[in-house]
């Protein structure tokens, strides 16, 4: 009866979150439109607690062993912004997402596991079909500031091409029908290429290099042949970093970051050794810097942001979590890491942004956990 009950509520959970997810993620775009800011809220909160609520159903001893640093980070931080008489609440759901992680999703197995999935992969698809018919007929509908505008809807262009980026990394998940996955991969690219977005091109690159760089290991001729054109590549980059490399130039491609980079790392170097370790709690980044001198910004590096607020040892903490899930041969995410990392280290990347955490976390290693004969 008590395992009953468990998959019951499972199935509601996860039909729920599958639903919603991909509609919340867009709720400062346009789901705000149709709710209070209040309501929204309440709706982000109530998430939230289901998220919870799902991982104390199927908490795994042996998921806790591995990623026990997770709860170290969640309790360091929470104790932490409490002490300081900071909004905890705002860092703490930075890190709920990572709960995740501890759930074994293997063992979420129901009679109606396959019609949760066939949910979660046609809402999917229907939200980028959904997006895809924006960027179609932008050119009508585009009013200033990267802003797309239809009827009540507003699509923000930096946003939307975060949230196809998570689309992206869920279709590159290997268990979805081939015909689907392609349609996924191949849309999601090509909205993302076109609302050029510089940070999430640079995550794209990276993505893609590890993608021919698994295809092609597995015979000794590939790996030597990888070998030569990663040198090749790496030797032919210091080389036009050594002759051809200008500061302001990149300053300006980057919109400033470098320099903006080389401020905030001076002002790490000023702190003292307490505040470098400990950190100085939630929003100590936000700081008028000279690169953008007419409001404060965080520091679009989500880990010096993990600094700032968290110290050294809130970015040791979330390194070891990334070392654990790349080493993770049973969630399959090594691809998943690497997003992650390629757009947080140079923007306001997934790391802080809890929505779409919360979306791949879940949506990622649920697929992952599905065997050929559930499909």
């Amino acid at each position: 009866m008590k395992y009953y009950i468990i998959n019951r509520l499972n199935i509601a959970i996860l039909s729920c979150l599958f639903f919603i997810l991909p509609w919340v993620m867009s709720g400062d775009l346009f789901f705000r439109q149709l709710f209070s800011e209040q309501s929204f809220d309440i709706i982000k909160t109530l998430l939230f607690i289901v998220v919870l609520l799902l991982v104390l159903l199927n908490l795994s001893l042996h998921k806790i062993r591995r990623y026990y640093i997770v709860f170290i980070l969640l309790i360091y931080n929470l104790l932490l912004n409490w002490y300081l008489d900071l909004d905890f609440l705002r860092i703490i759901v930075n890190i709920i997402p990572f709960l995740l992680l501890t759930v074994n999703f293997n063992s979420i197995m129901f009679r109606n596991i396959s019609k949760v999935k066939i949910l979660a992969l046609y809402t999917n698809l229907f939200y980028l079909l959904f997006v895809f018919f924006f960027l179609i007929y932008s050119d009508k509908i585009i009013t200033h500031d990267g802003v797309y505008s239809f009827k009540f809807i507003e699509l923000n262009r930096h946003q939307s091409a975060y949230i196809l980026f998570t689309l992206l990394l869920f279709f590159l998940t290997p268990n979805i029908k081939p015909t689907y996955r392609m349609l996924g991969i191949c849309i999601s690219v090509f909205i993302i290429y076109n609302y050029n977005v510089r940070s999430l091109i640079f995550s794209l690159f990276f993505l893609g290099v590890y993608f021919v760089h698994r295809l092609l290991v597995g015979k000794r001729f590939n790996i030597v042949i990888i070998r030569i054109f990663s040198y090749l590549g790496i030797f032919l980059f210091l080389l036009y970093l050594y002759f051809s490399f200008d500061l302001i130039i990149f300053n300006e491609l980057t919109s400033g970051r470098i320099l903006n980079y080389f401020q905030r790392m001076d002002l790490l170097a000023s702190l003292d050794f307490k505040s470098l370790l400990f950190g100085r709690g939630f929003g100590a980044d936000m700081i008028i810097v000279d690169q953008w001198k007419w409001e404060a910004k965080a520091s679009h590096s989500d880990y010096l942001t993990y600094i700032f607020d968290g110290g050294i040892i809130s970015f040791l903490l979330i390194s070891i979590i990334h070392y654990k899930m790349w080493f993770d041969t049973t969630l399959n995410i090594k691809y998943l890491v690497l997003a992650i990392f390629t757009s947080s280290v140079i923007n306001v990347g997934l790391l802080l942004k809890p929505i779409l955490l919360l979306y791949v976390f879940l949506l990622i290693p649920f697929f992952n956990s599905i065997n050929k004969k559930d499909e």
